[in-house]
């Protein structure tokens, strides 16, 4: 079974997974156990991806602004941290992206 990189950003749904899998590896490699600093790990990693889909223009973040990607990695972060669920992350998606497209 090949694994496909580009597969884990057609959606947030598909990135997320790679999000946790990265941060648990980190985790586990730098012998974390403190709360804050897993979340921040996630966090950075969450942008990070989020901002290499924009530069390699990877499934959705082929037309994204800086704005738009920073907006996803944030909520990418709070999915992946467990904060919120993919459905109410989408619905604030939707609700702050507007605002951010109407300003361009």
């Amino acid at each position: 079974m090949e694994i496909n990189i580009v597969d884990y950003f057609v959606s947030m749904g598909a990135l997320v997974p790679l999000v946790v899998l990265i941060t648990d590896f980190v985790k586990r490699w730098l012998d974390i156990e403190t709360g804050l600093v897993k979340q921040l790990i996630s966090w950075v990693t969450a942008i990070g991806l989020c901002f290499a889909g924009m530069a390699f223009e990877l499934g959705m973040f082929v037309d994204f602004n800086i704005v738009t990607t920073i907006v996803y990695g944030l909520a990418v972060g709070l999915v992946s941290n467990g904060i919120f669920d993919i459905k109410v992350v989408q619905l604030l998606l939707d609700f702050i992206l507007k605002f951010v497209n109407k300003k361009e």
